[in-house]
């Protein structure tokens, strides 16, 4: 079994928390993150956030110490965590995508209902089963190509 350990939560976008303070957040994820080998993907949907973290287990772990700490956001919450084989954000030290509202519409357009339902819930911070979690997030990113392979 590999040891790339996947990490994905969901939290809520405090008030402060705006789009300077997101390219904030970015930045030093790009300038810290390929220090301790983690990869992932930070998705923004209006007031909610859902982030992917990849790498070294108490490498992801500290950081998503570190992250639950961050006055930015509120009710972090794991919707699921396990190791992988490989890496789905592997050349992105911090892969990012903001749903604007038509994307949301067009996203939910290409998806079952189940689907939409389970989308919610990663959304809410419920927990989900981790290879649901993981190709929503690949086909937000529309990654078809990684998406199909993922899906093999």
């Amino acid at each position: 079994m590999s040891n790339i350990f996947q990490l994905i939560y969901s939290s809520k976008r405090s008030e402060t928390c705006d789009e300077l303070a997101i390219q904030r957040i970015l930045s030093i994820s790009l300038q810290n993150n390929p220090h301790v080998n983690v990869t992932g993907l930070l998705l923004v949907a209006g007031m909610l956030f859902i982030q992917c973290l990849e790498g070294e287990e108490a490498n992801v772990l500290d950081l998503y110490k570190k992250i639950k700490e961050d006055e930015r956001h509120f009710n972090c919450t794991i919707v699921c965590i396990r190791k992988v084989e490989e890496r789905i954000f592997p050349a992105w030290s911090m892969a990012f995508k903001d749903i604007t509202k038509e994307a949301a519409l067009d996203f939910y357009g290409e998806i079952s209902a189940e689907e939409v339902a389970l989308f919610q819930e990663i959304l809410a911070g419920q927990k989900v089963e981790s290879t649901f979690a993981t190709r929503l997030l690949l086909r937000l990113l529309n990654n078809n190509e990684k998406l199909h392979k993922f899906l093999e």
